[in-house]
């Protein structure tokens, strides 16, 4: 048991009225709600509300500690301070994978360029090979580069002016990537079919173009205010020029977009975006690890449910053949008793009879209708054997078997 000592009621009365409640109950290692219980039980006045939002020359006086006679002593538990040996530490010891990616991300994210000029002297073998599909390709509606069917490349949807810009942010990307230690894979000729491996997760990007929609000003216009909405001239797209890198996992809590910004292009974001990939494999994992966390709890969740659906069916099993038993014995109880009911009748019977003349002989009307009587109770009884009778033959009416 811890140790204790008491509290001090003339102290306790000062502290509490030079600092709020809540800041000396820390002090004392417990709640302010338990500081007041001790002070109510110590009949020490306490300020009341707002007494410390108030300046203090508006503050009420505040009263004299009241005499109370026999005052009992109350103790209270010391507070120990945590030494050397017994300090528990305030932050978790990191591993040494979480403090090498840590530094990696810190490296990635403090590391700005501010030119565009490729690690290597020659573009990337993907790099070219995205080149040529998007040259041969042919645009979309939205005046994007569309690949054509069959040509495999990077998910890179810019507009014809934008290409040369994108595919030298595209060739330093996959230069850090590749220095770092990292490869490029495109699973198929399609979107978001781009995706590089990171701490064993898939992380899917994408470098495009924003385009602004606007609707073309028509020359002549309708006089009619109702003018239908059909009548109306289709929407156009224009190229921006502003180019973006895009991760397209669907983690929560990361970031995942880098787009061109009044001071900063996306060139000086290539190490930056690389660290958000990063990120967004350190979230796609910590997210499969409670998945499959959160798939274990389930399991032995339903586990557990089974286990108890069938204890509880063993238990309603129990119960019922329990009921049963008790039935069968509350019946054969009330058999013997009907038994005993019906004998004791058949003798004051015959009692009553012999009394009115009646004799008693073998094969008289009163000694066969006591005969029969008997065996009734006889078949009542449980402790006697049974003799046959008609009633047996019940079922043989509604054609059952025995």
């Amino acid at each position: 048991m811890a140790p204790a000592e008491f509290w001090d009621r003339t102290q306790l009365y000062e502290q509490v009225w030079k600092q709020p409640m809540s800041k000396l109950a820390r002090t004392y290692g417990i709640s302010d709600v338990a500081l007041a219980k001790v002070c109510r039980r110590l009949k020490i006045p306490l300020p009341g509300r707002g007494y410390w939002a108030k300046p203090v020359y508006r503050r009420p006086k505040r009263p004299p500690l009241p005499a109370v006679p026999d005052m009992p002593r109350i103790s209270r538990p010391i507070r120990r301070k945590l030494n050397s040996e017994n300090a528990v530490p305030a932050v978790v010891p990191m591993s040494d994978a979480k403090q090498a990616e840590l530094a990696l991300i810190q490296r990635l994210e403090k590391f700005e360029i501010g030119s565009l000029d490729p690690l290597a002297s020659e573009p990337d073998a993907l790099v070219k090979r995205t080149c040529r599909a998007l040259a041969r390709g042919s645009t979309d509606g939205r005046k994007v580069l569309c690949p054509r069917a069959g040509d495999t490349c990077v998910d890179v949807r810019v507009s014809k002016q934008s290409l040369d810009r994108a595919l030298g942010i595209l060739d330093r990307l996959l230069a850090i990537l590749r220095a770092e230690g990292l490869s490029v894979t495109v699973a198929s000729n399609g979107r978001e079919s781009t995706r590089v491996q990171i701490l064993n997760q898939e992380v899917r990007f994408g470098l495009l173009e924003r385009v602004r929609q606007f609707r073309p000003d028509t020359e002549t216009k309708s006089t009619n205010r109702f003018t239908s909405i059909f009548d109306r001239p289709p929407m156009e797209y224009e190229p921006t020029g502003e180019l973006c890198f895009q991760i397209w996992n669907s983690c929560q809590n990361v970031r995942r977009g880098w787009h061109d910004t009044k001071h900063q292009t996306l060139e000086q974001m290539v190490y930056k975006f690389v660290a958000g990939m990063v990120r967004v494999a350190q979230r796609e994992r910590h997210e499969a690890e409670q998945r499959r966390i959160d798939a274990e709890r389930h399991r032995q969740e339903e586990v557990f449910r089974r286990k108890h659906l069938e204890e509880l069916a063993l238990l309603k099993g129990q119960i019922e053949g329990e009921e049963l038993r008790v039935r069968r014995l509350e019946e054969a109880a009330s058999n013997w008793i009907r038994a005993k009911h019906i004998r004791d009748y058949v003798i004051a019977l015959i009692e009553y009879k012999t009394k009115q003349g009646h004799k008693l002989v073998p094969k008289s009307a009163l000694a066969k209708w006591a005969l029969w009587a008997m065996e009734q109770a006889d078949r009542l009884d449980p402790l006697a054997e049974s003799p046959s009778s008609v009633l047996d033959r019940r079922r043989e009416l509604s054609g059952e078997r025995r």
